[in-house]
């Protein structure tokens, strides 16, 4: 049951749309060859405006929740990542408030050493998972553990991450 929380999502969301890219972050995206310096230039610029996005509780639901993002493309497009992150996140935040990460790691461990036991010399994964993450905190870890038990590089099995701040802070391939 989402609807408790739509007020929290809000909030959240507003949060976001407060966020600008830093300097840092700039010249981080200025360093790849495909993007052009007047996009970068752009995105320092731009921000995400929270009239394009409500939360409402569906009415004669049970506990479901209609997120609507509706406007021009430009100002829309890159609400859908991090608005599903957040609803993840404040879900898993007041639904396990006191989470065993003991049980995550030991299935963490599981799936790196099955990761591992696959023969093939080709064989690798990425991490696509910032909209299903559990929280931030465990988002990087398990970025760290990827990339300590699996290596990166081109003899790792670890490809990276899609997401762009991660993979720059952590030295990772952005996909």
């Amino acid at each position: 049951d989402l609807t408790p929380y739509v007020a929290e999502i809000e909030d959240e969301i507003r949060a976001l749309c407060d966020l600008r890219f830093t300097q840092s972050e700039l010249d981080y995206l200025r360093s790849w060859r495909f993007f052009k310096s007047d996009f970068v230039d752009l995105l320092g610029l731009f921000r995400l405006d929270q009239r394009f996005v409500q939360v409402r509780p569906i009415t004669g639901s049970r506990g479901e929740i209609d997120i609507a993002i509706t406007g021009p493309w430009l100002h829309t497009i890159l609400f859908e990542v991090p608005v599903l992150a957040i609803v993840s996140e404040v879900w898993n935040r007041r639904t396990y408030p006191t989470a065993d990460f003991s049980e995550g790691r030991r299935r963490l461990a599981e799936k790196v050493a099955r990761i591992n036991a696959v023969a093939d010399p080709d064989f690798r994964i990425a991490d696509y998972g910032t909209r299903r993450r559990f929280s931030r905190a465990w988002h990087e870890e398990l970025l760290r553990v990827l990339t300590d038990r699996l290596g990166t590089g081109p003899t790792g099995q670890f490809a990276g991450t899609s997401n762009v701040l991660y993979a720059a802070q952590h030295g990772l391939t952005p996909m």
